[in-house]
């Protein structure tokens, strides 16, 4: 029975990508919303300071 095999080892890969994806996906929203919170702590200074004034 090797079409059980290769059915098995393609369901295993698809199985391995879907989670690596997955992973990958939730670690880069997690960056994203931990970087955004940091920004709201620290505001910066936008306006740019004129020496001569």
């Amino acid at each position: 029975m090797p079409q059980l095999d290769t059915i098995y080892i393609f369901i295993m890969f698809l199985w391995t990508w879907f989670t690596l994806h997955l992973i990958n996906k939730k670690t880069n929203t997690f960056k994203i919303t931990s970087r955004s919170k940091k920004m709201n702590l620290t505001k910066y200074n936008t306006t740019t300071s004129l020496p001569w004034t």
